[in-house]
């Protein structure tokens, strides 16, 4: 095992992509709450709605790269291009079948009944993502930290 490789099991200092990923699928099921919330209680408003998609598109900014770098820690080397095709595949089928079924839902149930099953759906996908167990996770060097930093900080100023 290399020297900067930790079980993360055995110590607290460093944040896993499984761990990543749960804390923002999390993040996702409060923030899908609470626009149930808001639709249960007549105040579903549109400053609030785009203040909680905001944020949502926040965690998403997490999550989607902690389940990419999931990926490689969970499946053994020589099944690594078979499950990026299956990942990818899904997500594609994802973007097309998820707003249809998610329209059909809420033509089914109704807008409110619908947010509360995406709001289970991301709590179910949050506790399958924290049981995720990975072997090692290798923490990144200052160097690299760094570099990240400032890769991050370009991405807002070019958003911006």
């Amino acid at each position: 095992m290399p020297e900067n490789a930790l079980n993360p099991e055995s110590t607290g200092h460093h944040s896993p992509p499984n761990s990543i990923a749960a804390i923002a699928t999390v993040a996702n099921t409060l923030l899908s709450g609470a626009l149930t919330l808001l639709l249960l209680t007549n105040a579903f408003y549109l400053h609030g709605t785009i203040f909680i998609s905001g944020l949502f598109g926040i965690s998403e900014a997490f999550l989607y790269p902690a389940t990419l770098a999931l990926l490689p820690q969970i499946i053994r080397k020589t099944r690594l291009a078979q499950a990026n095709a299956w990942m990818q595949g899904s997500e594609q089928l994802s973007n097309v079948l998820g707003p249809a079924l998610a329209g059909s839902a809420i033509k089914i149930l109704g807008l409110t009944p619908a947010f509360t099953l995406n709001t289970a759906l991301l709590a179910i996908g949050a506790g399958c993502i924290y049981l995720v167990r990975i072997r090692q996770f290798i923490i990144p060097s200052p160097l690299e930290l760094h570099t990240l930093t400032k890769e991050i900080w370009a991405g807002l100023r070019y958003a911006s």
